[in-house]
């Protein structure tokens, strides 16, 4: 839903005089109107930012642009309860497992970012291959399978065709390219809590974009 006026403001993270990036406007919803406050002050003339508050997967995806420095930028890793499952006849089991443990979808997608992040990710997957333990967070029995989360998510980039690419305009490829590059920048970030390495197909990937060069 598009809001007059308000959906014209361009986004950015805006670092506060603390050091902090300055959360989202405050709305305030009245009977027959709402009342939309920025969160910092400006001077007359300056240009009006707003901080959406989402990773680039998002701004890429439904607005077209990314940011460089996004601290809600992550890994997007979703469809993990369409691969198939050892454990069919226990699905009612692990759907109530789901559930006891606050996924209120069976099927959720996840933003891995940190370890936070990967703890919620880890207890998902031992929960849906029936692993025992809850609420355990990162441990060695879910880390091959997270692994495999990622490759799969990775393995997208290497799909990647040069002779499709050249139907979008310089710019866009420009954008998605930026895009792919700081997501393996975030993936590295994961690597000193995983402990592996997905180089081979950042190189397959980057292949794909020579022309651009």
């Amino acid at each position: 839903h598009l809001v007059p006026l308000l959906d014209l403001v361009n986004c950015a993270e805006v670092v506060g005089s603390t050091g902090n990036i300055i959360a989202p406007h405050v709305t305030q919803k009245e009977v027959d109107h709402v009342i939309t406050r920025a969160s910092f002050s400006y001077k007359h003339g300056d240009q009006i930012f707003e901080n959406y508050s989402q990773p680039n997967y998002i701004y890429f995806m439904f607005h077209g642009f990314i940011l460089e420095n996004n601290h809600k930028d992550c890994i997007l890793i979703d469809r993990v309860g369409h691969l198939e499952s050892q454990h069919v006849d226990k699905t009612e089991s692990i759907e109530k497992r789901l559930v006891q443990n606050g996924f209120e979808s069976l099927s959720p997608s996840f933003c891995l970012q940190d370890k936070k992040t990967l703890n919620r990710f880890s207890n998902y997957l031992r929960i849906k291959n029936n692993l025992p333990g809850d609420r355990l967070g990162l441990g060695e029995d879910v880390r091959p399978l997270i692994m495999n989360e990622i490759e799969r998510r990775l393995l997208l980039h290497k799909s990647v065709n040069r002779f499709h690419l050249v139907r979008y305009p310089i710019a866009t490829l420009h954008v998605m390219k930026r895009f792919i590059d700081i997501e393996y920048s975030n993936l590295h970030k994961l690597n000193l809590l995983l402990s592996t390495n997905f180089t081979g197909l950042q190189t397959s990937m980057n292949e794909a974009f020579l022309f651009l060069t």
